[in-house]
């Protein structure tokens, strides 16, 4: 996919977006990777990484601290099973899932692992700017 000025300024936006909601709720990342991607590409937040614990006894965790988190894992199938249990037993905690940045933000980069977003968004940048 080629990418589009416009498409360039909606993903910043996205970026945007997703520092200001960060600044109170917490992002979800499968591993040390997709957070320094996300960081590379200006992201900044309280991340929280899976660390292996059972998935309802991570969000049972969770849910203790926090009413509201961003769960932003990868689209493949792998990420899609975490995301789909991590959905049902937060909303079985009474927390509140924000999955937007996982549904519009990769797909609009065009992604499916969010450890791709900031090599994607370079390659973006180049395309559209050429140094």
């Amino acid at each position: 996919m080629r990418a589009t000025l416009e498409d360039y300024e909606e993903i910043i936006n996205y970026i945007k977006e997703l520092n200001e909601l960060a600044e109170n709720i917490p992002i979800i990342v499968e591993g040390k990777k997709d957070r320094w991607a996300l960081e590379r590409i200006g992201v900044k937040g309280n991340f929280i990484l899976m660390n292996g614990m059972p998935i309802y006894e991570f969000c049972a965790r969770i849910a203790e601290r926090h009413r509201e988190i961003i769960i932003l894992v990868d689209l493949d199938s792998g990420g899609e099973k975490i995301y789909k249990k991590m959905k049902h037993y937060f909303s079985q905690l009474g927390v509140k899932v924000n999955d937007k940045f996982r549904n519009v933000f990769l797909r609009k980069l065009n992604i499916t692992k969010v450890e791709d977003a900031a090599s994607r968004l370079e390659k973006i940048e180049m395309f559209l700017f050429r140094w």
